[in-house]
């Protein structure tokens, strides 16, 4: 018969090894998760990057603003556009990935970050009204 200080020394040991496995599998199991998420995320912003032509169209409201018609006339409202680029007429290609969860009061279609910017064609550029004021 076992003593009951074997039992409990037995008990014990056999309580630290199942949680050394599972300290280990927990660990293993976060690490994975991380890796996996991170992926996740890295595939999700690649799957939102865009390209899109279109022409800069200056619109009067609200004190005026600059937005992008693509060529299928679908809006959008541009962040992180250079001032350069801010030309009523100017036909551009743009790389770009929606901002979500933001608002502007502009309401001019989908709200977009700007991450590269080519100039197509110059030709219409024409002034906008507000760059008559003084």
């Amino acid at each position: 018969m076992y003593s009951p200080a074997r039992i409990l020394i037995t008990g014990c040991l056999s309580l630290t090894l199942l949680a050394c496995n599972a300290e280990q599998t927990s660990a293993n199991t976060s690490a994975a998760a991380s890796l996996n998420a991170a992926e996740s995320e890295n595939d999700h912003t690649e799957a939102k990057q865009m390209t899109l032509t279109g022409t800069m169209m200056y619109q009067n409201l609200e004190g005026g603003f600059y937005g992008f018609i693509a060529k299928d006339g679908t809006k959008y409202t541009l962040n992180n556009l250079g001032k350069e680029h801010r030309r009523h007429g100017l036909v551009i290609q743009i790389e770009a990935e929606p901002l979500e969860g933001m608002a502007t009061i502009t309401q001019f279609g989908q709200l977009l970050k700007v991450n590269k910017v080519t100039v197509l064609d110059e030709s219409n550029v024409r002034t906008a009204p507000q760059d008559n004021v003084m």
